[in-house]
C-alpha cells in the first residue's frame, strides 16, 4: 500500500455500521528535541486526514505544529499513530491491586455502601484513608447474580456510604 513516490499510507478507517461517519480516533505525533539543555517531549496531534494522506504530511504537519509550539524543529518525530482505544476518561481504576496479606482491616469501623448495583460491607484499611475492603452482599435489583470476588477498592467508587456503630 504505498502511493507513486513510496511513502507508505495508512489503513482507512472503517465507517459505522450504518454508514455514518467514521470513528473519531485522533492521530498524533511524538516530537522531542533539546530545547535550552532540557528534553522537551510532546504529543503533537495531526489534523485528521483521509484514507488516501500520506504518513510522510502528518509527519510534517507535525514537525511545524511542534515548531509553532516551542519554537523549533524537533530532532525526533515518531508516528503517526492513532490514539489507542478505550481510554480510560475517569483517570484512575475503582479496584486496587494489594495483597490481602499486607493489609490491617481496622475491626470496629464498619460501613455499608453500593458499588455497581451492589450493596457491600465495607471495612477499613488500616493506614490508608483512600481505599475500603469490600464483601459483597446482594444485589439492588431483584435477579439472581453470581456475587464477585471481595475487593480492596477506592473509597470515591462507592455511593451511598453510611458507617454502621459496631
Amino acid at each position: 500500500m504505498s502511493d507513486t513516490n513510496n511513502t507508505p499510507k495508512r489503513r482507512g478507517r472503517k465507517k459505522i455500521a450504518d454508514g455514518g461517519k467514521p470513528s473519531p480516533r485522533q492521530i498524533y505525533c511524538v516530537c522531542a528535541a533539546v530545547i535550552g539543555g532540557n528534553l522537551v517531549q510532546d504529543d503533537v496531534h495531526c489534523t485528521d486526514g483521509d484514507k488516501d494522506t500520506p504518513d510522510s504530511a502528518l509527519v510534517e504537519e507535525a514537525k511545524s505544529l511542534f515548531n509553532t509550539d516551542h519554537g523549533q524543529d524537533p530532532t525526533s518525530v515518531k508516528g503517526p499513530y492513532f490514539q489507542r482505544k478505550g481510554v480510560n476518561t475517569k483517570g484512575h481504576r475503582d479496584t486496587l491491586n494489594v495483597n490481602m496479606e499486607e493489609i490491617n482491616l481496622i475491626p470496629v469501623k464498619l460501613a455499608t455502601a453500593v458499588y455497581k448495583g451492589w450493596n457491600v460491607s465495607v471495612r477499613f484499611i488500616d493506614g490508608r484513608d483512600d481505599a475500603v475492603y469490600i464483601i459483597y452482599k446482594t444485589h439492588t435489583k431483584e435477579d439472581k447474580k453470581t456475587k464477585p470476588s471481595n475487593k480492596v477498592v477506592r473509597i470515591d467508587a462507592l455511593e451511598d456510604l453510611e458507617e454502621a456503630s459496631v
